[in-house]
């Protein structure tokens, strides 16, 4: 008698005005309620700010906003999901993501399915359908290029 082994994926659902993000639980130092961020002048639209966290200044990034979507003030319950360095970075480069709401625990075991998505999701590296809805696996090397575009 055999036993089948599957691969589990602890990640997060991330909240977004237009598509769900979901993040290997591996690539998060933490959640955090949504502060008052630092403005950056002359800041593209999609780099809402910055937050002073563990005084480390961490960029915050709406990927709503980064995908061509329409910005909106961040609610309540807007948490940043602040995501270890990303490929390529210094080990203190840490980077936000804006969430509208608390992101929700996923474990990941099975029953998903690639889906498609149109090309404006151009900084998702792929699309999972699971729960019956369409999430998506953020690109971390074309964020690193878009955020740091001199290195």
């Amino acid at each position: 008698m055999s036993t089948a082994v599957r691969d589990t994926v602890h990640a997060l659902e991330v909240p977004t005005d237009n598509l769900p993000l979901l993040l290997p639980s591996a690539c998060m130092a933490e959640v955090v309620a949504l502060p008052r961020l630092a403005r950056v002048p002359q800041a593209p639209p999609w780099l809402i700010g910055v937050l002073g966290w563990r005084l480390r200044p961490v960029p915050v990034v709406s990927y709503d906003m980064l995908v061509g979507g329409e910005g909106h003030a961040p609610g309540a319950r807007a948490r940043v999901v602040v995501l270890y360095p990303l490929p390529g970075r210094k080990p203190w480069e840490f980077v936000g993501i804006l969430s509208v709401s608390e992101p929700q625990s996923r474990i990941i075991d099975g029953g998903v399915a690639p889906a498609a998505l149109e090309d404006s999701f151009r900084y998702i590296a792929a699309a999972l359908k699971f729960d019956e809805h369409t999430v998506g696996i953020p690109d971390f090397a074309a964020l690193a290029k878009v955020l740091y575009p001199d290195r």
